[in-house]
């Protein structure tokens, strides 16, 4: 922006300089006509930019502060003629009832890139590609694993939107439960197999309470999987594969220890409230952590042999600007923004992970908040991001919602593994053929 004043001021002060030959040439009454339009246009370029207002949309909402601090403070330095306005997501309010209603949002932040697919049956998609190249918007500053991601839906040569931040999992561990049962704290760079046997030394049941060795938000890393293994393919389930098998069997020994039948509390209670679970496998939940008052440390998410240091794929924020917007160029200034070196150490250093390569941005993770001094917070971005499937499906939400409930019936020992895959494939097949008929 700042460098098209300066093109406008450089126009001026040539009509200016064209103006005072004619002067010369031809008499002062044309003279005089050529400098006041001179002058009006320097006084065009000087102008500053028409307020305008740009509505942002975000499924699952922010807290007031979150909104001030993630998005007013930073834009509002920067772009202080446009006023951000942020619409929640509520009855009456839901992005498919403000495209209803002809109040759709200039942004919108989904919550992974297979959000995109929502977008698409809404109508909203809208191709950033020419905004990138006429704001000369570098791609190469981003993560490439996070644009291998985008880049597997749609058409390869067209780009929807652009990732703000990462997110990943790592192990939460409870200090006390370890220091409990005299049990080495876990490392950085452990496997599945050696968190295993961890786990086996601290699920027991000490004085009438049920500790847990291990466990993990199943949702997440299976939807996401180390393995890359795909959901559909072909508008067909894809699990009955001995990839999905490697997973599941790797994954359910945790739940088969002596104790881990029947438990009566969710995993995010047992590890923040009850405090009998010792490890906990999750997607970034340190804030949480800073006021529960567990005495609390994290190391790498534990990885399958079959794929070392792996961790989940690419699973973070999307900024699209919506195809309705008046505001497309502004708009994705926003983006641009939020992506500059300025606002990623500024997000990196109050906890969010960054999206762009710059090491030194990564190395000031988390240094803001006191809740995370001496904290091993290296270890939430030091596994690589799992390459995206390419076989990508907008059914893969359903699949997904099926294989989990495949698993929770594995570990709860209504299926074994076989039948368990089988039955959700056929379920998901026939959720799918229904819904492709809507």
């Amino acid at each position: 922006m700042r460098s098209d004043k300066f093109r406008k001021y450089g126009l001026a002060m040539g009509c200016l300089l064209i103006a005072a030959a004619s002067t010369a040439a031809c008499g002062t009454k044309e003279g005089g006509s050529g400098e006041a339009a001179g002058q009006k246009s320097a006084e065009s370029a000087a102008k500053p930019p028409e307020p305008i207002t740009i509505k942002v949309f975000n499924p699952f909402n922010y807290a007031d502060n979150l909104w001030n601090d993630l998005w007013v403070a930073p834009m509002k330095k920067k772009f202080p003629h446009i006023n951000l306005v942020y619409i929640k997501n509520e009855k009456g309010s839901s992005l498919s009832e403000l495209v209803a209603s002809g109040n759709a949002p200039d942004l919108i932040q989904g919550p992974g890139a297979k959000f995109t697919f929502d977008l698409e049956k809404l109508g909203l998609l809208y191709d950033i590609s020419p905004l990138i190249k006429s704001q000369k918007f570098d791609l190469n500053r981003i993560d490439p694993k996070a644009m291998e991601g985008l880049k597997v839906y749609f058409e390869k040569d067209k780009l929807y939107g652009l990732p703000i931040t990462m997110n990943n999992t790592s192990v939460y561990y409870n200090k006390d439960i370890f220091d409990k049962f005299a049990v080495p704290y876990p490392k950085d760079g452990m496997t599945i197999d050696e968190t295993y046997e961890l786990a086996k030394r601290l699920t027991r049941n000490e004085g009438g309470v049920q500790y847990r060795g291990f466990e993990f938000a199943a949702g997440v890393q299976i939807q996401y999987n180390q393995l890359s293994l795909p959901l559909v393919k072909n508008d067909q389930a894809a699990f009955n594969t001995d990839g999905w098998k490697t997973w599941f069997n790797g994954m359910k020994r945790f739940y088969e220890l002596e104790g881990m039948q029947g438990l009566k509390s969710n995993a995010t209670d047992a590890f923040l409230k009850e405090k009998t679970l010792a490890m906990y496998s999750a997607t970034n939940m340190m804030s949480t952590l800073g006021t529960s008052g567990l005495n609390w440390d994290m190391v790498t998410m534990p990885t399958f042999k079959e794929a070392p240091g792996k961790g989940i794929q690419v699973f973070g924020p999307i900024l699209y600007v919506s195809s309705t917007s008046k505001h497309k160029e502004e708009a994705f200034s926003i983006i641009a923004h939020f992506l500059s070196d300025e606002v990623q150490l500024q997000r990196a250093r109050g906890g969010e992970p960054p999206v762009l390569k710059n090491a030194d941005i990564k190395k000031q993770f988390g240094a803001d908040r006191d809740y995370l001094k001496g904290k091993n917070v290296a270890a939430f971005l030091a596994n690589e991001i799992a390459p995206s499937p390419q076989s990508v499906s907008k059914y893969d939400m359903i699949a997904a919602a099926e294989l989990e409930t495949a698993f929770r019936n594995v570990i709860n020992g209504k299926n074994d593994v076989n039948t368990a895959i089988r039955l959700a494939e056929e379920s998901s097949n026939k959720k799918i053929a229904e819904e492709s008929k809507k």
